[in-house]
């Protein structure tokens, strides 16, 4: 372990049931390997979210929300909020602070302009084409945080000493909006959790099971609802849908059967066949392909699926319908591929990643 201190700043660690969350917890799990736990600390901000709350107490939530985005100020971040980060680095002296996420740039900037101290973010996407994805695909109302976000992202820039994304497409995207390049990517990846767990490996039979993980995102939902209109009715197989917020997709579809909010992914990996990824839009790279490749599934999905990846043993990328129609009338063989599994390993497995943040925090 190495005497540096960190101070980790994020809205996504409570969040694990969504792709991003799940990339945080890892980030902040490489810091904590790399420093060790007793030199990282944890500062949780409370990002928006009507959850539990009642309809007039949802109404003065998102007017509050509205006059946050008007002052610049998004992802959990307030002028209060960020004057006690910037308050508790100086009173601790922390050698780095980690902010997860290209959102908050009001608090890059006063952290660089009001302490000494290094400041290291990481861009789960570049949210600005995200932003403006989610508009052209039918969530108008998203375009009004669009200002905050591209404020936010060019300070974090700006002031950022060091700037961490997942792939190359976004550190083109980040260079080519903000005239920055990004310092280092680090590739998504997760803590192997299948090592103790005995996997069937048994023979793909009919009809066959095919699995979808991840929320009720726009990106997910667009493309599950293509899937299940042009290609499921064509094909030889039962898909189940885990993801939360998946219930809202209403399908009454016998070939299709969904949950939401599981505690635990573990049980529907093992018995799927197969996992589709028919997803058309997004950034970053996707969590649930390296889900899948930890339990040695082969992986059917769009070319955005599996961006930021290598070429993957057992994954069919397919452009059109048709294409998903002929992979998965064709697949046969057993639902579990010790060569997925063990690309996983070599390549997306957490530990793999220690060396490279290592170039920035030591």
């Amino acid at each position: 372990m190495y005497n540096r201190t960190m101070l980790f700043v994020s809205s996504n660690i409570s969040s694990t049931q969504t792709g991003g969350g799940v990339c945080s917890m890892r980030n902040l799990e490489l810091c904590e390997k790399i420093l060790g736990l007793d030199n990282v600390e944890i500062y949780a901000l409370n990002a928006f979210s009507f959850m539990g709350k009642s309809f007039f107490v949802k109404i003065l939530s998102l007017l509050k929300a509205m006059f946050k985005l008007l002052m610049g100020y998004s992802n959990g971040s307030t002028w209060n909020t960020d004057k006690k980060i910037v308050q508790l680095i100086k009173e601790k002296g922390f050698d780095f602070v980690f902010i997860d996420s290209s959102l908050n740039g009001l608090l890059v900037k006063r952290i660089k302009t009001e302490t000494t101290t290094q400041v290291i973010c990481f861009f789960h996407n570049c949210e600005k084409n995200m932003v403006i994805g989610q508009w052209k695909t039918g969530s108008p109302l998203s375009i009004l945080r669009l200002w905050a976000v591209i404020k936010n992202e060019k300070k974090t820039c700006k002031y950022a000493d060091y700037i961490i994304a997942l792939n190359k497409r976004d550190n083109n995207l980040i260079e080519k909006n903000y005239k920055r390049k990004v310092d280092l990517l680090l590739p998504i990846s997760l803590k192997d959790t299948v090592k103790d767990k005995k996997i069937e490996n048994r023979k793909i039979g009919s009809p066959k099971k095919g699995l979808f993980v991840g929320s009720y995102f726009f990106g997910n939902v667009d493309g599950l609802k293509m899937f299940i209109h042009n290609v499921l009715p064509h094909t030889d197989m039962q898909l189940t849908v885990v993801g939360k917020g998946m219930k809202k997709l209403n399908i009454d579809n016998s070939k299709v059967t969904i949950y939401d909010g599981v505690k635990s992914i573990a049980s529907f990996y093992i018995d799927a066949d197969f996992v589709i990824a028919p997803i058309v839009s997004g950034g970053g790279m996707k969590v649930k392909i390296a889900e899948a490749m930890m339990y040695g599934k082969k992986i059917v999905g769009t070319p955005e699926a599996f961006q930021g990846y290598e070429k993957i043993p057992c994954s069919y990328i397919c452009e059109t319908y048709s294409d998903f129609v002929e992979t998965i009338n064709s697949l046969s063989g057993f639902s579990y591929n010790t060569c997925v599994r063990e690309y996983f390993l070599s390549d997306y497995e957490t530990n793999t990643q220690v060396d490279s943040l290592k170039k920035i925090v030591l």
